[in-house]
């Protein structure tokens, strides 16, 4: 009892894993397993039972720096400790307990240890590991990818990587067969089937009201939450409105007790909608009332409506309620501090009116950010088997699986050094060189795009390819290149 316990982890065959802290000759694990025996007498009675937990000592060399990372993945005991993850598996040899640390994430060990990791969280949902260690980092680990590296202990493996950033999870759950996560600043958010992160940014009370410039809201300077970054064209926006918001349709005249529309206007308009009216002059119409359009003749351009008779009158303005919370930012006027809205983001803008004076102001909207999901895969530093030889690459070329449409952009990067500059691995080359050549997969062929290329003379190469819009994904890569010369070695 000289350290103190720093986690549990269930084990595959009902024995508890309890960690320690290092320290002192103390082991860092203990296991904990349970018995039930049963004594009879010699007439085969039932004397008393003992359940007993006996528990002894092990020595994996690692313990738990994060209690709340601990996880089965498909039967692998995970835990997070300083040195990266291991799973605890026990030795091939039936008498014996005896368990080891086998390592799991050789491939981001370089990362996990320059990072800070006792705050991370894991969880595990449909067969892949998440961990989330506080810097808005995920590492995932799916259990149906492994892989064999050099230095791997005999029947070991380690798990394929996936890095996951812009996710800032405090916390895991699965509500209702989906994955959610927590974040620090009580956010609740969830995985789905969007390949974009959104979040929503809503105005306060009366910082956004309907402006007196005909066409458009006004938002205050105290709105923070609307700037450049958020209430941009093509956003989706909320209204959530206890106020009544009204827009313009037209102006209309009114000749023989019924209303005349130009014919462009007239469509928007249908049998059974409810208008009010504005500027009503000598009509008769009353201002404030709602109307019920009873009747419509397309040919003749003429509006009648229900249990109304008005007198002549010309400019009278035909407004309506906005119906639904859900549309789009046309239009952004940030000097004004002015936007419009639309129904859908292509369509012409909706003409929010001050209706009778008043501008509206008991509301609030909420506008979605949205930001597309970049994925990028790289591949390892390539020879093409001989690292003595020059290579040049003339072309590449590849395929695209027809079921999945997007854009994808692919290249490469080399970089001349010595051998041991190469040998510090992907992090060592400089991409800020690269040369992307885009293409689009919007057929329902399997589709080969070649590029032509003129890199010559290098001695290592690596291929990238990056999607950022929609679903994309690569079937075939082939690289044509020509080896040219024997490099020359210094005296």
């Amino acid at each position: 009892d000289l350290t103190a316990i720093v986690g549990y982890s269930r084990l595959s065959d009902a024995v508890l894993a309890v960690f320690k802290e290092h320290g002192g000759f103390e082991p860092t694990v203990y296991y904990k397993s349970g018995e039930y025996k049963e004594n009879y007498d010699e007439q085969g009675n039932l004397v008393y039972a003992v359940t007993t937990f006996p528990t002894y000592a092990g020595n994996v060399g690692e313990t738990i720096i994060s209690r709340a990372a601990s996880a089965d993945l498909g039967g692998d005991a995970l835990i997070l400790s300083e040195n990266g993850i291991f799973g605890i598996v026990m030795k091939q040899n039936i008498n014996t307990s005896e368990r080891y640390m086998h390592e799991r994430s050789q491939l981001i060990n370089k990362i996990l240890r320059k990072t800070n990791l006792r705050n991370a969280v894991g969880f595990v949902y449909r067969g892949r590991y998440y961990l989330s260690v506080g810097d808005g980092t995920v590492y995932l680990a799916d259990s149906r990818y492994k892989s064999s590296l050099s230095g791997d202990m005999d029947n070991s493996f380690n798990y394929e990587w996936w890095v996951l950033d812009n996710i800032p999870a405090t916390a895991f759950a699965e509500i209702d067969g989906d994955l959610y996560f927590g974040t620090a600043d009580g956010s609740l958010c969830v995985f789905d089937e969007e390949y974009a992160d959104r979040l929503y940014h809503k105005s306060g009370p009366g910082e956004v009201s309907v402006s007196s410039t005909e066409g458009y809201f006004i938002f205050s300077s105290t709105a923070k939450e609307l700037n450049e970054h958020t209430l941009v064209p093509g956003a989706r926006i909320e209204i959530n409105a206890s106020d009544d918001i009204y827009f313009k349709v037209c102006e209309a005249n009114v000749r023989d007790g019924v209303l005349q529309i130009e014919p462009a206007v007239l469509e928007k308009l249908y049998e059974g909608n409810v208008v009010y009216f504005d500027n009503v002059g000598i009509s008769g119409i009353n201002t404030g009332t709602p109307y019920v359009i009873s009747s419509i003749d397309r040919g003749e351009c003429t509006v009648t409506l229900e249990g109304a008779s008005p007198s002549i009158s010309d400019g009278i303005i035909v407004v309506k309620k906005i119906a639904k919370a859900q549309y789009y930012v046309r239009e952004v006027l940030p000097a004004d501090n002015l936007f419009s809205i639309s129904e859908y983001p292509d369509s012409e803008n909706i003409p929010v009116y001050s209706y009778l004076g008043i501008t509206a102001s008991a509301f609030t909207v909420t506008v979605e950010e949205r930001r597309d999901v970049e994925a990028v895969w790289k591949s390892g530093v390539m020879s093409f088997g001989t690292i003595t030889e020059a290579k040049s690459l003339l072309a590449m070329t590849i395929s695209a699986r027809a079921s999945y449409r997007g854009v994808l952009h692919f290249g490469y990067s080399t970089k001349y050094g010595s051998s041991e500059h190469y040998a510090q691995g992907v992090e060592s080359l400089d991409f800020t060189d690269f040369s992307f050549e885009g293409f689009a997969l919007d057929n329902d062929f399997q589709s080969a795009h070649t590029v032509k290329c003129y890199e010559r003379n290098f001695n290592y190469i690596q291929f990238y390819f990056r999607s950022e819009s929609g679903e994309a994904t690569v079937h075939d890569l082939v690289a044509t290149y020509k080896i040219n010369k024997r490099f020359k070695g210094v005296r």
